[in-house]
């Protein structure tokens, strides 16, 4: 996997005067949005069941915070006799099992932005641009910063969250597509590209 500071340096080339810590502190902010928002992210944890154990922490790597529990499987066979304990990231079973079954657990997740902490490769190559508008956003409305720009930020806020909500669409439809825009006769048609110029 990738890491946060790998997408340092192409935020620079976009916006020369922003520091290294704060270029980091935007890309972990709009990664994090980009990641809870979309929900494509996800992975399996794995536990033993024991008898008369009804909870189980889901086990995940420290850079992580789970988003949402997707399903839980025992045996392979998908059940809904759970329930999830969102602040200690443990699952509760209300149905019993031979002992030492495998419990599945798929979940979505986002990193925790905890130093230079690990990103999925797509970050570098197909939701590159996205976040670096959502970094952008970040950095034209950020508190102290010698860079903020209402007007900016309000143009790299509309491309990252068209992003978000197409990359939401696509995945509610099985990435087969994207989902239909509706613009109104009155605006000014802009594409992307050209939008990205005022940036």
């Amino acid at each position: 996997m990738a890491n946060v500071s790998d997408l340092v340096a192409p935020l620079q080339l976009m916006c020369r005067m922003v520091g290294p810590a704060q270029a980091q502190l935007a890309l972990v902010e709009a990664m994090k949005k980009f990641m809870i928002d979309t929900g494509i992210f996800n992975d399996h944890a794995q536990m033993e069941y024991q008898a008369g154990v009804p909870e189980y922490i889901i086990d995940i790597p420290m850079s992580r915070i789970i988003v949402s529990v997707v399903n839980v499987s025992v045996n392979g066979v998908p059940t809904t006799q759970w329930a999830r304990d969102g602040i200690y990231n443990n699952i509760r079973l209300f149905e019993e099992y031979d002992d030492r079954s495998c419990i599945d657990v798929e979940y979505t997740w986002a990193i925790n932005g905890v130093d230079d902490c690990e990103i999925p490769d797509e970050f570098l190559s197909r939701f590159q641009m996205p976040i670096l508008d959502g970094a952008r956003m970040y950095l034209h409305r950020m508190y102290g910063s010698q860079m903020i720009d209402p007007t900016v930020a309000m143009l790299a806020q509309r491309e990252f969250e068209n992003a978000i909500a197409d990359t939401k669409a696509r995945r509610i439809m099985n990435f087969s597509n994207s989902r239909p825009v509706l613009r109104s006769g009155k605006m000014r048609r802009r594409s992307r590209a050209s939008a990205r110029r005022f940036l």
